[in-house]
């Protein structure tokens, strides 16, 4: 999955790639791009990021502790259901949603 985002969204980085973590779990940060506005346009498309309950408050302090700026950071999670053509489709609509919006938002970062 990571690897997907990264061939769309070359400049994103993978955030917390190099510490034990779960390995469904992926969080990412989209250079200039307000995650509000990633998250409303994902679920148009049907793609769900983690956004609910404790789990973002966590990955807010979490970053924000670690000196991420949080307004560009969003977590994904797989199940053990996922097959490689969801990730793939999924990979390519979060990228050129991403893309589409630092286009229109550019100039508020």
């Amino acid at each position: 999955f990571e690897s997907e985002i990264l061939s769309h969204v070359p400049d994103a980085k993978i955030l917390f790639h190099d510490v034990l973590r779960l390995p469904n779990t992926s969080a990412i940060l989209f250079p200039r791009v307000h995650t509000d506005a990633l998250v409303y346009f994902l679920k148009r498309k049907g793609i769900y990021p983690n956004q609910c309950g404790s789990y973002l408050q966590h990955l807010h302090g979490v970053l924000a502790a670690s000196g991420i700026q949080t307004e560009s950071a969003i977590s994904f999670s797989l199940s053990r259901m996922t097959v490689q053509e969801q990730v793939v489709r999924a990979a390519a609509l979060i990228g050129g949603t991403g893309k589409s919006l630092r286009g229109i938002s550019e100039d508020l970062f």
